[in-house]
């Protein structure tokens, strides 16, 4: 869980867009999730990257 991404989206929805990612939309609403966590993870919790983009945002 991202807090960065919990602020912005509905928990119980995140998980399906991702799972439906293969579609256009689904695909960019995901990615633009992706890149919130990181850029919250980096800029407002100030922690450096840890790795690849999961190892990064498994260490919250």
């Amino acid at each position: 869980r991202q807090p960065g991404v919990a602020e912005i989206a509905k928990p119980d929805r995140i998980l399906p867009l991702f799972r439906a990612a293969g579609g256009k939309r689904e695909g960019f609403a995901a990615w633009h999730l992706l890149f919130h966590a990181l850029w919250h993870r980096r800029h407002i919790q100030g922690a450096a990257p840890a790795g690849d983009v999961f190892e990064t945002l498994s260490q919250t």
